[in-house]
């Protein structure tokens, strides 16, 4: 059976998550043996049930990437090596799977999957062009970064990949309400939620929005809505698996991330007849 690990950067709540497992299971379903190992813990469990799942490093303490990988090497030594590993999200992980390849004598691939474009991660120091050439290929979500590594790393293996998109949740309406809006990601600073929620000031007082996720920010947003009087015209729902139904009935999806060029939240939402 060939192997397959798919190591991510840090694991929670929110869209490469929701992509992984059903990669993940995509694969296990067609004969791969999957692993998702997760390199640094943030204390909840992620996956899909059904898959193989470890994490290396205590949530509460800072990264270290040096005992880290020792941590790995003696799972592989341990566990047996896979034939590919992908590297997801950070553009480290690549020279992190290099390091320990060369030093157990590992002859496994390594091929980088990332999820934003490059110069976000090297912004927030998670490696950059130089880290990512330690992969044998790469998986590009879309056309932007796909461009981006070429321009950075010419002779580069890249395959397009289209993130998976979960028909089966699709939820249909005819009855929209054009005053009605939503925001569905993980809540941190890039994601601009705040300004979406200042933007619903602006409107007319029967607008709505709804907001569905959750993460560092959201003490922030909720805090911001309680001071400012918007507590009935900005709803905070929290972690939804299903955000679809919730908002069958919502007239618009709004986004104003930072790092992404072609949400998959937004395919999901087109295919939901929302704009």
């Amino acid at each position: 059976m060939p192997g397959i690990d798919i190591l991510v950067s840090q694991g929670g709540q929110g869209g490469v998550e929701n992509v992984v497992n059903r990669t993940a299971v995509y694969l296990q379903e067609h004969g791969w043996r999957v692993r998702i190992l997760q390199f640094a813990d943030t204390g909840y469990h992620w996956t899909d049930h059904r898959l193989e799942w470890h994490s290396f490093w205590t949530h509460d303490k800072k990264i270290e990437f040096d005992p880290i990988i020792e941590e790995i090497k003696d799972f592989y030594r341990g566990s047996g090596t896979p034939d590919i590993v992908l590297a997801t999200t950070w553009p480290l992980l690549n020279t992190v799977a290099a390091i320990i390849r060369g030093e157990i004598g590992a002859s496994y691939k390594i091929g980088s999957w990332m999820h934003a474009a490059l110069k976000k991660y090297d912004d927030y120091g998670w490696g950059g062009a130089r880290e990512l050439s330690a992969a044998d290929f790469h998986l590009a979500i879309n056309r932007e970064i796909e461009t981006e590594i070429r321009a950075d790393i010419p002779d580069a293996v890249i395959y397009a990949v289209n993130n998976p998109i979960e028909m089966e949740r699709i939820c249909f309406s005819d009855k929209r309400d054009p005053k009605q809006f939503a925001v569905v990601c993980r809540l941190d600073p890039l994601k601009n939620v705040i300004q979406v929620v200042k933007a619903m000031e602006r409107l007319d007082g029967d607008a709505r929005l709804h907001v569905v996720g959750t993460g560092d920010e959201y003490g922030n947003i909720l805090a911001y809505i309680e001071e400012n009087g918007l507590t009935d015209r900005v709803m905070m729902h929290g972690w939804k698996d299903d955000p679809w139904e919730l908002l069958k009935n919502v007239g618009t999806l709004v986004s104003a991330s930072e790092e992404e060029t072609g949400p998959l939240v937004a395919v999901e939402a087109l295919l939901c007849g929302m704009p």
